[in-house]
């Protein structure tokens, strides 16, 4: 192995023991906040998910949460018997149901979202070059991940079809929105849009380097 490949192992191996500091230090945050709520892990990733995609199919929920179909059904039951989520049938198939948020449920959900702010506090004090970085790199990352079946599909803005990439040249904000109708800087990037479309994979690809340019 030659030192630059020496290097770029190791760096990987800090990153990511790096990404699964933060995952726990996170994953213990969460687990309090939804604990404290009455909520296991699961019924707040799934009430989160109800509440920011709309009814959703529990065969497609559990897909996207990474749980067993009979772990799933726990949740929701347990959602549904506090008055957090409602059954009701598919509007494309009248054989399936979906499950939905009850209001209550995505005013809870919208408790639960928030990033913590020491969070928030330590990415802000990077130097904006750091913060940049960061973004592509963890978009990159992100990417290679969903396209090796490692994460569900996202609903992100470089994989949407509503994204014009490169719409604004020379402008602080490049792409735009077709959904929205409004110009898209780097601070404007979504992760999770509930008025995600998908785009070819060829319209994904450009918007994904397109993003990656700034």
């Amino acid at each position: 192995m030659t030192q630059h490949s020496s290097e770029h192992s190791g760096n990987a191996a800090i990153l990511a023991q790096a990404l699964a500091a933060l995952a726990t230090l996170l994953g213990q945050d969460a687990w309090r906040e939804s604990a404290a709520r009455g909520l296991s892990a699961t019924q707040s990733r799934a009430l989160g998910l109800l509440a920011g995609y709309g009814p959703t199919r529990p065969g497609l929920l559990a897909k996207q949460l990474g749980v067993s179909a009979p772990t799933l059904s726990d949740a929701l039951a347990a959602l549904e018997a506090k008055g957090l989520l409602r059954r009701e049938p598919d509007p494309s198939d009248s054989r399936a149901v979906q499950a939905a948020a009850t209001e209550a449920g995505v005013e809870l959900a919208a408790s639960l979202q928030g990033w913590p702010s020491y969070l928030a506090s330590a990415l802000e004090a990077l130097p904006a070059e750091d913060q940049a970085g960061l973004r592509r790199g963890l978009l990159r990352l992100l990417a290679t991940l969903e396209s090796g079946g490692r994460l569900p599909p996202l609903r992100a803005c470089p994989g949407c079809v509503h994204l014009r990439p490169g719409a604004h040249p020379g402008s602080e904000r490049p792409q735009h929105c077709a959904r929205f109708d409004s110009a898209l800087g780097p601070a404007n990037l979504r992760l999770d849009c509930p008025e995600f479309s998908p785009a070819s994979p060829e319209q994904a690809r450009r918007g994904l380097a397109a993003w990656l340019d700034h």
